[in-house]
């Protein structure tokens, strides 16, 4: 997911100011850089306070396939 933010464009990441694009970037350097911090009960935490609220934002933005 961090590496897709990072692609994302400064319009879209402007237009959508609640969301904390830069500290999914940054978790995902932690994980490619300093994967020996990474405790898994701590992504486990973040997952399930914050991944639920970022999926109510993301799945309306993705166009429905039929």
């Amino acid at each position: 997911m961090g590496e897709a933010v990072k692609r994302l464009s400064s319009e879209f990441r402007e237009r959508y100011r609640d969301v904390n694009w830069a500290d999914m970037a940054g978790m995902r350097d932690v994980f490619v850089h300093a994967y020996h911090r990474v405790k898994l009960h701590e992504v486990w935490g973040i997952l399930t306070r914050h991944l639920p609220e970022l999926l109510g934002f993301i799945v309306p933005l993705v166009p429905r396939q039929e």
